[in-house]
């Protein structure tokens, strides 16, 4: 297989398991935003932005950042995994991206996440 059928078949595989754990979440402008609560009741979270909310959420599955790391030493929710990371959007128009990325985190900071 050619690297480039690789790299697509490895896209399209992390995006499939986002919409496992959101099925409507497709490819246009938002915010998102992943959360969990640990097993110690700590609130936490990860806020972003993306003009391609499918593409983006899942482009954190290959990255080696704080939250890439997060997500693959946790995984996802699930039932047998109840302290797995979750993932909820807002769709806005990339203009609007700015400020409501600002609200979405003062919004779940004011609930405990940090």
């Amino acid at each position: 297989m050619a690297d480039w059928k690789k790299i697509y078949a490895m896209k399209a595989e992390r995006e499939k398991k986002i919409k496992q754990i959101c099925p409507e979440i497709s490819n246009v402008s938002g915010i998102y935003l992943f959360y969990r609560v640990d097993e110690a009741g700590i609130r936490r979270g990860y806020c972003g932005q993306a003009v391609r909310l499918l593409e983006r959420t899942s482009s954190h599955l290959a990255e080696y950042d704080h939250i890439a790391l997060s997500l693959k030493k946790h995984g996802f929710f699930s039932k047998e995994n109840p302290y797995g990371w979750k993932l909820t959007y807002k769709t806005c128009s990339k203009s609007e991206m700015d400020d409501l990325e600002v609200s979405t985190i003062r919004q779940w900071a004011d609930a405990g996440f940090q």
